[in-house]
């Protein structure tokens, strides 16, 4: 199948790219592809299919691009760079072909002492994305860059906060990986953009939580357990509370209720490894009931649990027809009927408990009042916020 004519158009576009006032040596070949065709509306298709030209032209296109002597293609990471070798005229290379970047150069930039001026900064972020740097400093490097942009005005805070992204990712040390992370949120944060802050700080939370041992790929219930029970590092510990504590308010700000709550119950899971054992088992009754006030539905499947088994007990022991303890009762109709009425503390008077069911029956109204409360105030909490 013959390549579409706009191939030549979009080529001479990327070179231009390379060779225009603001040249560049990289480019992410994805998205230059897919601002070209938003740019360009191009024949028989709508913006909506953008996806699908990107399914069906983009490798052919990065296959177009390796015959062309003025550009180095890597089909893997789709990373397209200014070519600096010298190729015969009409030679073709391998779309494979990759250059090495200049280390000592980088390592000066490393450790200059004063200030970084932009071009140096330009140049050095170009020369980190070039396929084949096997630089062995990066993480200081990235680390020292995103410092540098962050001190410039002339970045903006999206730049900076990618800055402090790229130094998170390449970290060895899960700690400072999520003070990267934190900063590059903060950044986020000061532009009101609280979905993309708190994502930063999940990517936070995730490194700390390798630190303790925990996968990120664990389920939500396995994680819980390991974060209340894990106690060898309270620093760390102390930590990952203070952001999952962050992330639920950025999560709040930006109205995402639902994250929020998750991140709620998780910072009050940590929260309780603090408290006494007495505490803990009362906190635990009151997330096993209605996980900590975040689920209403949870309050009601638990209220018709405790009507189940009260009406379980009653028909064991018998109700009666009247309050002599005449006609004793042993329907279980008769039995949930009786117990939804205590529990709701209506009291109609037509049965009433027999010998020791009268103890439970007190103990199943008191029940009711806590329940039917608990219910109002986490349907409240829950959705009114």
């Amino acid at each position: 199948m013959s390549n579409p004519d706009w191939f030549s158009d979009l080529a001479e576009s990327l070179r231009m790219k390379f060779d225009g006032e603001e040249s560049q040596k990289v480019v992410q070949g994805e998205q230059f592809f897919r601002d070209y065709i938003l740019e360009n509306p191009l024949a028989n298709y709508t913006e909506e299919e953008e996806d699908q030209i990107v399914e069906d032209h983009f490798e052919p296109f990065q296959t177009y691009l390796g015959g062309l002597e003025w550009v180095d293609v890597d089909i893997e990471s789709s990373r397209w760079s200014k070519n600096r070798g010298k190729l015969g005229a009409g030679a073709k290379k391998s779309t494979s072909a990759v250059f090495h970047c200049d280390k000592a150069r980088l390592d000066g930039m490393l450790n200059q002492k004063d200030g970084i001026g932009i071009s140096d900064i330009e140049w050095t972020k170009n020369e980190l994305l070039i396929e084949g740097c096997d630089y062995d400093k990066i993480e200081q490097l990235r680390y020292r860059m995103a410092l540098e942009i962050d001190k410039h005005e002339n970045y903006t805070k999206d730049d900076k906060a990618e800055a402090w992204q790229q130094a998170a990712k390449v970290s060895d040390s899960n700690k400072k990986s999520a003070e990267c992370f934190e900063r590059a949120s903060d950044l986020m944060a000061e532009q009101f953009k609280y979905d993309e802050a708190a994502d930063y700080l999940e990517s936070a939370i995730y490194r700390l939580d390798s630190s303790l041992g925990i996968d990120a790929a664990e389920s939500a219930v396995s994680r819980r357990v390991r974060l209340i029970f894990i106690k060898e590092n309270k620093t760390t510990h102390d930590q990952t509370e203070r952001l999952i504590r962050k992330c639920r308010i950025f999560y709040d700000q930006a109205g995402n209720r639902n994250e929020s709550s998750k991140l709620f119950v998780l910072e009050a899971d940590i929260n309780k490894r603090k408290k006494s054992i007495f505490v803990q088992f009362i906190v635990f009754l009151y997330w096993l009931f209605a996980k900590y006030g975040e689920s209403p539905i949870r309050v009601f499947w638990s209220s018709i649990l405790l009507i189940v088994i009260w009406a379980l007990i009653y028909r064991y022991m018998g109700i009666s027809y009247n309050l002599k303890g005449e006609g004793a009762e042993g329907e279980l109709i008769t039995s949930i009927y009786f117990s939804i009425v205590t529990f709701t503390t209506l009291g109609y008077g037509d049965f009433s408990p027999v010998a020791e069911a009268r103890i439970f029956a007190s103990i199943q109204a008191m029940l009711g009042l806590f329940m039917t409360s608990l219910f109002l105030v986490t349907f409240v909490r829950k959705y009114s916020r």
